[in-house]
């Protein structure tokens, strides 16, 4: 009866033990999801509005058609843009592959044009600036005021992104008053 036992419970311990190594995945399921995005921000894009003293707010325009955005700074992908009625704010969206990473930080570029790269692995944004530039009566040229918003970091790939953009060119507007042209 001993020699019965033994082998019994060798397998036993081995049954269990294979049990007991066996571990859940917990990895993130990948996939695509559509991401809705809004540009929340006054300081949006990209003509001059009415002054508040000597600060000019910066709004959409309806010529902003395209953005770039990215997830994790891979795989850039150009979105239709909707400027708010006021154009204050704008809304787009994006279907995005879920990389699975469970940190998740949206970019993005405006306008797509002047879009040049995401650098993931050095993690730097670049664009392009126009040499040749034509501002318009009341703002400067909409392709040379370039803007770029990074996202908080998620932990899940969310529905909804509030991007607040900065930009990524300076420029200035001048008045000149009482100058005599006549000459």
């Amino acid at each position: 009866m001993r020699k019965f036992f033994k082998p019994f419970f060798v397998i036993a311990a081995a049954a269990f033990a294979l049990v007991s190594c066996v571990k859940e995945n917990d990895a993130p399921v990948s996939g695509t999801k559509t991401v809705q995005f809004h540009a929340s921000s006054v300081e949006t894009k990209t003509a001059f509005g009415e002054p508040d003293g000597i600060t000019y707010p910066t709004l959409w325009t309806a010529n902003d058609t395209e953005i770039k955005v990215s997830l994790n700074l891979n795989s850039p992908k150009s979105v239709d843009v909707y400027p708010s009625d006021d154009y204050t704010t704008a809304d787009f969206s994006a279907t995005l592959e879920d990389d699975g990473s469970g940190s998740y930080v949206f970019y993005s570029m405006s306008p797509a044009s002047a879009f040049n790269s995401f650098h993931s692995t050095n993690r730097y944004l670049s664009a392009n600036i126009p040499t040749s530039q034509t501002p318009l009566e009341t703002s400067v040229d909409e392709s040379a005021q370039v803007l770029y918003a990074i996202s908080d970091e998620y932990s899940e790939m969310p529905e909804n992104v509030s991007l607040t953009y900065k930009h990524f060119t300076a420029y200035g507007k001048l008045s000149f008053v009482n100058l005599n042209l006549d000459d």
